[in-house]
């Protein structure tokens, strides 16, 4: 069996992270800035869900490989989770899916329109994330044996992505048909599978499994750092700089006591996720315009909306709260 570490308290710290840093970019903190900060800080911003769908991919292929057995029921487990999570935010959302999407106006032809927006675009605000992770993730399970080829059709994605606008008819085609019957490619599991194939990569090839030694972290804050700054000047090296910021953090380590705190956090982050649109759009009705009092009013309110569900998941009688994040 091969050896895994159990818990990366880095790891959690990330998460939170990049929920507040989803929380600017959707705020419109960037376009407060000038240039070129502007488009720096916003390709800083546009890190925050690949990290996400990174994070996601490499923490479940490094529990089954370390697992020793090739047992499909993983994968099977992991995608039940997710979709009771789904089901149960979009259940919570229905007025905001009703008034983005009107289903209702259409009938029973609405309820396959939901489906099809459940699994391939988004129903509410910022939700096509679990949609590309749910649809993306058996894909890349089920070519688990052959990771040339994940990483390969990851690598392909990437570049499709990054360079769409200077591609052929032909290269671009199939994804054009997919915007125009099942919703955007960039916020689709095609999308997704490039981060999911990076993070089963990780996995597999064990990057991040090196001995500590006592420079180390700080060698891996000049990574970071260079990282950051090539990815955030440079967009289409956005890749550079998802793995600067995991590979970083994978180095950090925390107390007993501090460990407890981030993973408190790092639960709060998805509900964070889950409810920051709704409430910067509230925000916006109220004509509250400027984005860094908007991105500092939905933080505060998110973090302390997911604070109170996370704790009173703990509570005697209110355990079901766990399945909100």
């Amino acid at each position: 069996m091969v050896q895994t570490r159990k818990y990366i308290v880095g790891f959690d710290i990330l998460k939170i992270l990049m929920a507040f840093v989803i929380i600017s970019l959707h705020s419109g903190v960037s376009k407060e800035m000038v240039q070129p900060f502007a488009a720096w800080c916003l390709n800083f911003q546009n890190l925050a869900v690949p990290v996400f769908f990174v994070l996601s991919s490499y923490l479940f292929f490094d529990k089954f490989f370390a697992s020793g057995e090739d047992n499909p029921k993983a994968l099977w487990r992991y995608e039940r989770r997710l979709l009771i999570l789904y089901l149960i935010w979009s259940v919570i959302m229905i007025p905001i899916t009703l008034f983005l999407h009107h289903y209702e106006a259409r009938g029973l032809l609405g309820l396959l329109y939901w489906v099809k927006d459940f699994f391939f675009d988004y129903t509410f605000y910022a939700s096509w994330f679990f949609g590309a992770l749910i649809v993306g993730m058996p894909i890349v399970f089920s070519l688990r044996n052959h990771p040339w080829i994940i990483i390969a059709l990851s690598l392909v994605l990437y570049v499709v992505f990054t360079f769409y606008a200077l591609l052929p008819q032909w290269a671009v085609s199939p994804f054009e048909l997919y915007h125009q019957h099942l919703g955007t490619p960039s916020r689709s599991f095609m999308f997704g599978i490039i981060w999911i194939g990076l993070g089963y990569a990780m996995a597999t090839l064990r990057v991040l499994y090196i001995e500590k030694i006592g420079s180390y972290e700080k060698m891996g804050g000049v990574i970071l750092a260079l990282g950051l700054i090539i990815s955030c000047i440079l967009k289409p090296l956005q890749i550079i700089g998802v793995l600067s910021l995991i590979g970083f953090f994978y180095t950090i380590e925390g107390s007993k006591t501090n460990n407890k705190i981030w993973a408190f956090f790092r639960k709060c982050s998805i509900i964070i996720y889950c409810v920051h649109y709704v409430l910067i759009h509230l925000f916006w009705q109220l004509h509250i315009e400027n984005a860094f009092v908007v991105f500092l009013l939905t933080g505060a309110i998110s973090l302390m909306i997911a604070s109170i569900i996370v704790a009173l998941s703990e509570k005697r009688g209110l355990k079901f709260l766990k399945y909100l994040y």
